[in-house]
C-alpha cells in the first residue's frame, strides 16, 4: 500500500522541525555572528544527513511502516 503524499509531506516537515529546532538552540551561539548564507549552509549541511535516519523512524512511529 502507498503511503499518502500529504502524510509523506507532513512527516517530512516534523523530521524538519525536530531537527533544525534543537540545532538552531545549540549553534546559535557558535553561528549566530556568521552571514545567514553560512548559518544555513551548516544547518542543512547537518540536519539533511540526519533527517535521512530519522524519517525510517518517523515513518515506523506514526504511520507503521518502514523502507527497506
Amino acid at each position: 500500500m502507498k503511503t499518502a503524499y500529504y502524510k509523506r509531506a507532513l512527516i517530512g516537515w516534523l523530521g524538519i522541525y525536530l531537527l533544525i529546532t534543537p540545532l538552531i538552540y545549540l549553534l546559535s551561539d557558535v553561528i549566530g555572528s556568521l552571514p545567514i548564507y553560512i548559518q544555513t549552509f551548516i544547518l542543512t549541511g547537518i540536519s539533511t544527513p540526519l533527517m535521512c535516519l530519522l524519517t525510517p523512524f518517523l515513518n515506523k512511529v506514526l504511520l507503521g511502516t518502514s523502507h527497506k
